[in-house]
C-alpha cells in the first residue's frame, strides 16, 4: 500500500518513497510513504497555516459539529488513517466556507 501526502486538498502520490514499518514488528513493512520534496513541504506548511487560521476563527459549535461528523464517518466506514485525514480536511473546509 502506498501512503501519499494530502496537501491543500490534493493527494500527492508521486515522488521518492520510504518504507512504512510496523512499530510492533519491525520486520513487517505495511506499505510505503511518499516523501515530500522541499516545494511540497513548503506548500503543506502554507496550507496548514491557512487551515489553522480558518479553524481557530470558527465557533466552538462548528468545530464540534465537524469533529463529530468526521468521527461518525470514520466509524461508519472504518477507513484508513490517510483517508481519515482527507475526510477531516474536507469537512473542515466546508464548514469554514459556510
Amino acid at each position: 500500500m502506498i501512503f501519499g501526502n494530502l496537501i491543500d486538498g490534493e493527494r500527492i502520490m508521486s515522488g521518492s518513497r520510504t518504507p512504512n514499518i510496523n512499530p510492533s514488528d519491525t520486520a513487517d513493512i505495511v506499505g510505503e510513504a511518499v516523501r515530500a520534496d522541499r516545494a511540497q513541504t513548503n506548500a503543506a506548511i502554507a496550507a496548514a497555516k491557512t487551515a489553522f487560521s480558518n479553524w481557530s476563527r470558527s465557533a466552538p459549535q462548528v468545530r464540534y459539529d465537524l469533529l463529530k461528523k468526521s468521527l461518525d464517518e470514520i466509524l461508519a466506514r472504518k477507513i484508513s488513517a490517510t483517508e481519515r485525514a482527507a475526510v477531516w480536511l474536507q469537512l473542515s473546509r466546508k464548514a469554514v466556507a459556510a
